[in-house]
């Protein structure tokens, strides 16, 4: 988190799972902005990995 901005990345299986992730951000202590760069993955593509960076990782307030 940069100025309370965070960006999403990565790739989720369906479009709930994106909205669900940037409402998690959304909810976190601090968090001004989300710049929500998932993508839904297709079936062409690989499956989405499911690993957070240490760093990173979600936290529950």
């Amino acid at each position: 988190m940069v100025n309370g901005e965070v960006t999403l990345t990565g790739s989720v299986p369906d479009r709930h799972a994106k909205r669900l992730a940037e409402d998690l951000a959304e909810d976190v202590w601090g968090v001004r902005d989300v710049q929500n760069q998932i993508r839904v993955a297709t079936s062409s593509q690989e499956p989405p990995q499911r690993t957070w960076p240490a760093q990173r990782q979600p936290r529950v307030a």
